[in-house]
């Protein structure tokens, strides 16, 4: 159910007369720092560090967040 809602809005937000609509996906989220975190995902955050173990397809939290300032204030050639 979670897809389909985030699809429809995605396509509805497309629609808009806005210059650029962006979506950013995130597949993992476990943070230490995070108070509101799920409750399983704060003991993973200390268990399961993937950015040992996949460092080229690991980002943090600060990293998409300065890519999303950037993707509104520049632009981007996908959506």
């Amino acid at each position: 159910m979670w897809a389909r809602v985030k699809g429809k809005t995605e396509n509805d937000l497309a629609k808009l007369p806005f210059k650029n609509v962006f979506s950013f996906v995130r597949a993992y989220q476990a943070d230490q720092r995070i108070t509101h975190a799920f409750t399983l995902a704060k003991p993973q955050a200390h268990c399961i560090r993937f950015e040992l173990l996949f460092p080229r397809y690991v980002c943090t939290l600060e990293d998409v967040g300065r890519a999303m300032i950037r993707a509104a204030a520049d632009g981007y050639s996908k959506t």
